[in-house]
């Protein structure tokens, strides 16, 4: 009976959770018809309300998944020299780079019927690959791991006419960014004064210092793509910069640049340099030094043009070789101290003249040494006798010129010495100006007598070159300390003048009568029996100064380092140009100034020249004596570069080409100077007309003489051979019309000469076809 009550217990007890699980189904499920009851009327209220809002959204986001918004540099502002009309120092061209959208060429390609597929690919790629030169398995291989890109950058830095040329051939899938490329036509020209940029960056002088002039307003370019793939874009054109107008001439900063690079070499010298001052305004008209690099590519060592350096680089890698660059790209004529020397005496005596403690008739002996507190110090001869001042500053006297400081004494001297701008900076408008600071000089404390006495010879304190010149400059130009500046305006597009710079006189130094007096009395160090004679050039007055001073340091052979300098000016009487010559650290010293007087006069003569200036003084000459073994220079500007060249070649001069093109736009000498037989014309040219007629002219040094004849002509040139009987490395030799031809050696003959080429007057240059290429061959067994 019992059992029977527990079983039927347990069976009322399931029912009840039965119905209790049921219950709860029912509860959701009502639940769940209930919310999806609530989500579809909600879905329906939306779509009414804001169905239209989200839709825009929808396609706005569908449309600008791709974009592309890049900014477009601005072409950096131009370089100019003074001159304005000859070739730019810097200029900025306007490129492209190209952009691959793989996806639209994907979906046009497979548009296509299939047996059209490949004829389309093969097509495209064709043109890519021939007018940008990539392979065309590199193209084939963005198709798979590019496929849904519709911006790939496949070239850089592509010129407008390539541009052109591929929007020509194909179109939808190319499509260009607008950048700009900075250039530098002379290369290693002027290269620490103009500076560089790399990419955003403006570095070192010019292009650093005037970078917010130069750099110009930046534009926008936006691509975008609708829900087809269908590509819109939408540009802001930038703004190019301001033009800046130098003061160099770029004529004279070539020859400068030959010239420090030629005798830097032969000096075997730590650095050369050439500084040129127009003494009146401050304005320079060349800054060049020696070693220099490619502004085009700051970091190519092998464009340094000094090769222990370029050996040196070569062995350096990561940060140490960047701060031997640093070294490299900083400006020498500006940054760089060094004891001046004997070319501060001037400033000295024109101190004591200008204080009325000696007079120009005033006498000193010198015995080859004076002892100042019982320190001998010795003058570089072993005794010059009784001077006058004009003899202490030909002879360069050590002796005169202590016994002279002792007379101004130290408080006066140190007046004058920070009134030449010892110590202070320029003011020059260039970055990295150096040579300021107590510990360059002397303090008037410290000028004790001894030191008083080697101060007056240009040692124990240093200087830059820019200081040097510009306080030199002041005992010339009537007294006044000028402010030296290397841009004298900016401008814009049309040429309004945005900034300009003029002279400036920061001082007065000493009086006009006393600077007339040192004019005329440097002279006598370039006259006979002046340690500058060998500077002179007839018929021409010229001042100057030479310097040798010795550095503190030693060199390689355990030698004391010396820095030689010569200060010239001319015309004496009117002084338009000064300049200061240096040979810094030489490793090869064979004689005082023994390469500065030189470098200093062959730019004297090539200025001379160039500028057409008329002689001082009448030539000692007959006009017959004058005038023999000369030649009168004719008017080749505007004529074509052929006509030039055979007209030179038949007068038997020799020639240097540089620009490219078919017209002659510049020359020097300019007409109707008269030169030796066998000198150098400097010849610029420039495109003119289409340029179909213009070729590169190949270069054939090394090669046999009936190659050479061949590829001239390939290239549409008429070649000249000429056996070379001189030095052919410097392509001097005289190119008569009679000596254009050399026999062939007899067949029979029994040792076989080969005849090669050792060098070439043009080469690697764009040139008019037609022109005559003088080749020098030599006979060699």
């Amino acid at each position: 009976m019992r059992n029977r009550n527990n079983k039927s217990m347990d069976r009322r007890s399931i029912e009840i959770q039965r119905k209790k699980r049921a219950g709860k189904l029912k509860f959701i499920i009502f639940c769940f018809i209930l919310c999806f009851v609530g989500l579809t009327v909600r879905i329906f209220y939306i779509k009414a309300e804001f169905g239209n809002a989200y839709e825009r959204e929808a396609i706005i986001q569908q449309v600008t998944k791709n974009a592309v918004d890049r900014t477009i540099m601005p072409n950096r502002g131009d370089i100019l020299d003074r001159n304005e009309n000859t070739q730019a120092l810097a200029v900025s061209t306007t490129v492209y780079n190209v952009i691959f959208d793989v996806k639209v060429f994907l979906e046009r390609r497979d548009s296509l019927d299939e047996d059209k597929q490949a004829e389309y690919q093969n097509n495209a790629f064709s043109a890519i690959n021939e007018i940008l030169e990539i392979p065309i398995e590199t193209l084939e291989g963005y198709l798979t791991s590019n496929a849904e890109s519709n911006y790939l950058r496949i070239k850089k830095n592509v010129s407008g006419k390539k541009k052109e040329e591929l929007e020509q051939r194909v179109s939808g899938y190319i499509w260009f960014e607008e950048d700009t490329l900075r250039r530098y036509p002379g290369k290693n020209l002027a290269s620490a004064l103009i500076g560089f940029t790399r990419g955003d960056n403006s570095n070192w002088g010019i292009e650093a210092q005037y970078n917010d002039e130069l750099s110009g307003k930046a534009g926008r370019m936006v691509r975008l793509y609708d829900k087809d793939n269908n590509a819109v874009t939408e540009k802001i054109d930038p703004v190019k910069g301001y033009t800046v107008v130098t003061t160099i001439d770029l004529m004279i900063q070539q020859e400068a640049q030959r010239l420090v690079e030629k005798y830097g070499k032969e000096a075997e010298s730590e650095n050369a340099a050439i500084l040129v001052m127009a003494p009146n305004t401050g304005e320079i008209i060349a800054m060049a030094q020696y070693p220099s690099y490619d502004l085009n590519d700051p970091f190519d060592i092998a464009s340094i043009n000094k090769e222990d350096l370029r050996v040196n680089l070569e062995l350096l890698e990561g940060e140490k070789r960047t701060e031997a660059l640093y070294s490299i790209w900083k400006n020498f004529n500006i940054s760089y101290t060094f004891e001046p020397g004997s070319i501060y005496k001037p400033l000295v005596v024109a101190a004591a003249l200008e204080e009325g403690v000696i007079t120009p008739n005033d006498s000193f002996y010198c015995g080859g040494e004076k002892y100042i507190l019982g320190v001998r110090i010795p003058c570089w001869s072993a005794g010059h006798g009784h001077q006058n001042v004009k003899e202490v500053l030909a002879h360069s006297c050590n002796v005169g010129v202590m016994d002279i400081v002792e007379k101004l004494g130290r408080e006066k001297y140190y007046k004058y010495q920070k009134d030449y701008g010892v110590g202070e900076k320029t003011g020059i408008d260039l970055p990295g100006e150096g040579g300021t600071g107590t510990s360059l000089y002397y303090t008037l404390s410290q000028l004790n007598p001894v030191e008083l006495g080697v101060c007056a010879m240009g040692q124990g304190f240093n200087m830059t070159a820019i200081q040097m010149i510009t306080a030199f400059s002041s005992v010339i130009n009537g007294g006044n300390l000028m402010k030296p500046y290397v841009v004298s305006r900016v401008v814009d597009e049309n040429k309004n003048i945005v900034s300009e710079n003029e002279p400036t006189v920061q001082r007065r130094i000493i009086s006009e009568e006393t600077s007339s007096w040192m004019r005329e009395a440097l002279t006598s160090v370039v006259e006979e029996g002046g340690t500058g004679k060998k500077a002179a050039i007839e018929g021409y007055k010229i001042g100057g100064k030479t310097g040798t001073a010795q550095q503190g340091i030693k060199v390689g052979d355990g030698s004391e380092a010396l820095t030689l300098t010569f200060m010239e000016y001319f015309p004496a009487d009117n002084p338009q140009y000064i300049i200061l010559s240096i040979i810094d650290r030489s490793t090869n010293y064979d004689g005082a100034n023994a390469k500065t007087i030189p470098m200093a006069r062959d730019l004297t003569s090539f200025i001379i020249q160039y500028k057409k200036i008329p002689p001082s003084e009448e030539a000692e000459k007959s006009e017959s004596g004058l005038y023999e073994d000369t030649l009168m220079i004719e008017d080749y500007t505007g004529k074509s570069i052929s006509e030039t060249i055979n007209s030179l070649n038949y007068l038997g001069l020799t020639y240097e080409v540089t620009g490219s093109g078919s017209k002659v736009k510049n020359q020097i000498p300019a007409s109707g100077t008269r030169v030796a037989k066998g000198s150098k014309v400097f010849i610029t040219i420039e495109e003119e007309g289409d340029g179909q007629d213009i070729v590169l002219v190949p270069n054939v040094v090394g090669m046999t003489k009936d190659q050479a004849q061949e590829i001239v002509v390939k290239a549409g040139l008429v070649p000249v051979i000429i056996e070379n009987k001189v030095n052919s490395a410097k392509n001097e030799a005289p190119l008569g019309s009679s000596t254009q031809e050399t026999e062939t050696p007899p067949e029979d003959s029994s040792e076989v000469q080969e005849e090669k080429v050792v060098s070439q007057l043009i080469s690697e240059i764009k040139i008019q076809k037609g022109t005559e290429i003088v080749i020098y061959t030599e006979k060699s067994n």
